[in-house]
């Protein structure tokens, strides 16, 4: 389940570049990043399924959807120069992939560790999330 969500977080990332080439009426770019990334799917399916059964489905996934968002990030910048910041982008991934690699492993004291990582990323965060926050709740 956590490579899931993991998987499902590369998704909405993606499908928010997506809006982009939707917005630019450029679907066939939408298609190309699409088929690019089913065919991803595809070969690890047929390579994975039957080492790992559903994990290897899952692993997949996560790989299909963080190349799909890698691809759009790059490709969509012709059209709207999105500013990532790679490196609070990397750090958050890479520690969301801990956790989840803790949650499968369960070592000890792993909840410990989570509750660290979480507050980590939230730190690494929270001005955005502060910012966020403040908008939505001026509108309503």
């Amino acid at each position: 389940m956590p490579l899931l969500a993991l998987s499902a977080s590369f998704s909405c990332l993606s499908s928010f570049q997506n809006s982009i080439y939707t917005l630019e009426k450029k679907t066939f770019q939408s298609f190309l990043s699409t088929a690019f990334t089913a065919i991803i799917n595809i070969v690890l399916n047929a390579l994975l399924i039957p080492r790992l059964a559903g994990m290897g489905a899952t692993i997949s996934s996560l790989v299909s959807y963080f190349f799909l968002f890698m691809y759009r990030a790059v490709d969509t910048r012709r059209f709207l120069p999105v500013r990532w910041k790679r490196r609070r982008l990397t750090i958050t991934v890479v520690l969301t992939f801990v956790q989840a690699i803790l949650m499968l492993l369960e070592p000890p004291l792993w909840l410990i560790w989570q509750i660290i990582l979480f507050v980590l990323v939230f730190l690494l965060n929270c001005r955005e999330l502060l910012v966020g926050v403040k908008k939505l709740l001026r509108r309503a």
